[in-house]
C-alpha cells in the first residue's frame, strides 16, 4: 500500500552516477569525436530486465535514460522518438553522445519545433527528423500529422482531428557497463514523456537482439514515412505491425493499425488489446484468473466490451485510470460503462490525486501470466491515428513486478463514481500529460 511516499522505486537503485539536470546554457562545448569525452559506464543492473516505477516530475526516469545515453560508446547507435519534450538534461546527453561519435538518430513530433530544446539539437547538427508541423492556434503538443500516421477523423470521440507521433522508447546498440562488459541491443520502454509533469510512471529496460531489431526497424519506418504522405494502411501487413521472438517471450505491436476490410474506424478489428483480453482463459471455477488494467485514458469501447465479456466468463477485472473526461468535461462514455460493470479507480484530478499516467495491462489465467506495456492509451486515436508501440512480455519475474505495482496503485487510488462526477479542474491539464 502507499503511505506518505506513495510509490517507491523498484528494480536496481539509481546510483550517484546518475547526473543532475543541466540547463541549456551548460550544454557541452563543441568538440571533435577524437577528443570528446569517453562514455560513462552504467551499472549492469540498469539494462538487465530493469523495472522502474516512479511518482515524481519524471526526474528519476529521465536520469535513468540519461545514464544509458551517457554510456553509449563511439560508433554505436541510439534511436529515439520524442513526443512531448522539454528536458534539458536529455539534450545535453544526446549532444555529448553525438560529439563523441555516437550515431544519434531522432524523430520528433512537429509540435516541438519551436522549443529551445529542439533548436539546441538542430544547432548541434544532430540527425533529427521532424514529423508534421505545429497546428496554428492548436494545443502545444499537437502536430498536423505523425510519422507513419497521417489520418484525420473528425468523428473521433477523443476529438482528435490529427495524427501524431506518440511513442516513448529508445534503442541503444551498445552500452558500456561498469564491470567492463558492453551490453548490446538494449531497449528502453516508458510510459512517460521527457517533460516535468508529476505523475505515476514506469519504464522497462532489457537486452534482446530480436526485440531490438523490431523496434529499430519500426523507428526506421517512422523516419522514412515522415518524408511521404504516410501510410494509412500500416498495420494491415503483419510484417509491419507485429513481430514475435523465437522463444515467444516477447511480441511487439506497432501502430497505427488500420481497420480490417469491411470494418469501421470504431471497430475492434486489428486491435491486439481486444484480442488478448478475448483470449484470456477466464473461469468461474478459479479465483486466479485476473486482468489488471492501468491505463491513463480509456475511451475505446471495444476494449471495454472485451473486459466486460471477460468478467462474464469468470475473470476478475481491476482497473485504474487517470483521465476520466474529454475537454468538454463529459466523462468518456465507454469508461462510464466500465465503471458500472467492474468498478474503476482513479488517480487524477477527478479524485484530487496526481495523475496515473501508466499504460500497462497484466493477464493471469491459471499458471500463465503476461504483460502488455508501451505508449498506447486505450483510445481510438491511439489505435488508428498515432505512431505507438505495445510490447507483450511473458517473463514471469517482470510480470510479477508489474502485478505487485498494480496492487499498490489499486489500493491507493480512490474509487470513482461516474454518476456523481463533476469536473473540478480544467480538463486541458490532462492534455499536457497525454499522453
Amino acid at each position: 500500500m502507499f503511505s506518505r511516499a506513495p510509490l517507491a522505486v523498484a528494480g536496481a537503485m539509481l546510483s550517484a552516477a546518475l547526473l543532475p539536470a543541466l540547463s541549456l546554457s551548460s550544454l557541452p562545448a563543441a568538440a571533435s569525436p577524437d577528443v570528446a569525452a569517453a562514455p560513462a559506464a552504467a551499472n549492469p543492473a540498469l539494462v538487465n530486465d530493469h523495472v522502474l516505477f516512479t511518482k515524481d516530475d519524471h526526474t528519476a526516469l529521465t536520469r535513468h535514460a540519461r545514464t544509458l545515453i551517457d554510456a553509449v560508446p563511439r560508433g554505436a547507435r541510439i534511436s529515439l522518438p520524442l513526443y512531448y519534450f522539454n528536458r534539458d538534461e536529455i539534450v545535453t546527453a544526446l549532444i555529448a553522445a553525438h560529439r563523441r561519435g555516437v550515431d544519434v538518430r531522432i524523430v520528433i513530433n512537429g509540435s516541438e519545433t519551436g522549443k529551445a530544446q529542439f533548436k539546441a539539437l538542430k544547432a548541434a547538427k544532430m540527425n533529427v527528423t521532424v514529423c508534421g508541423k505545429p497546428i496554428p492556434n492548436g494545443s502545444s503538443h499537437m502536430s498536423d500529422r505523425g510519422c507513419i500516421a497521417n489520418r484525420s477523423e473528425k468523428n473521433d470521440p477523443d476529438a482528435t482531428a490529427y495524427s501524431r507521433l506518440h511513442n516513448k522508447f529508445m534503442t541503444l546498440s551498445k552500452v558500456s557497463l561498469s564491470n567492463g562488459d558492453v551490453a548490446q541491443n538494449v531497449v528502453w520502454l516508458a510510459s512517460a514523456n521527457f517533460d516535468h509533469t508529476t505523475a505515476y510512471e514506469d519504464s522497462f529496460t532489457f537486452r534482446n537482439t530480436e526485440v531490438y531489431g523490431f523496434y529499430r526497424a519500426y523507428f526506421d519506418h517512422m523516419r522514412y514515412y515522415a518524408g511521404t504522405p504516410g501510410k494509412k494502411a500500416y498495420g494491415t501487413n503483419a510484417r509491419d505491425s507485429q513481430t514475435t521472438t523465437a522463444d515467444g517471450m516477447y511480441k511487439a505491436h506497432f501502430f497505427p493499425r488500420h481497420e480490417a476490410t469491411g470494418q469501421g474506424f470504431f471497430s475492434g478489428s486489428n486491435d491486439p488489446i481486444v484480442a488478448a483480453v478475448g483470449k484470456a482463459k477466464c473461469s468461474t471455477k478459479s479465483t486466479g484468473d485476473v486482468i489488471s488494467v492501468a491505463n491513463f485514458r480509456i475511451s475505446r469501447r471495444p476494449v471495454v466490451s472485451a473486459l466486460k465479456a471477460a468478467k462474464k466468463r469468470g475473470c476478475t477485472i481491476r482497473v485504474v485510470t487517470g483521465d476520466v473526461a474529454a475537454d468538454n468535461g463529459k466523462p468518456y462514455a465507454a469508461l462510464v460503462d466500465l465503471d458500472k460493470a467492474v468498478g474503476v479507480r482513479v488517480c487524477g484530478p477527478a479524485t484530487r490525486k496526481s495523475y496515473m499516467h501508466e499504460k500497462f495491462l497484466t493477464i493471469t489465467d491459471g499458471k500463465a501470466s503476461q504483460l502488455y506495456l508501451g505508449s498506447q492509451n486505450f483510445t481510438y486515436a491511439a489505435l488508428r491515428q498515432q505512431d505507438e508501440n505495445v510490447l507483450r512480455v511473458a517473463n514471469p519475474k517482470v510480470v510479477a513486478k508489474y502485478a505487485d505495482h498494480f496492487q499498490s496503485l489499486h489500493g491507493y487510488c480512490p474509487t470513482w463514481n461516474a454518476s456523481t462526477f463533476t469536473p473540478t479542474t480544467p480538463q486541458d491539464m490532462e492534455m499536457e500529460m497525454d499522453e
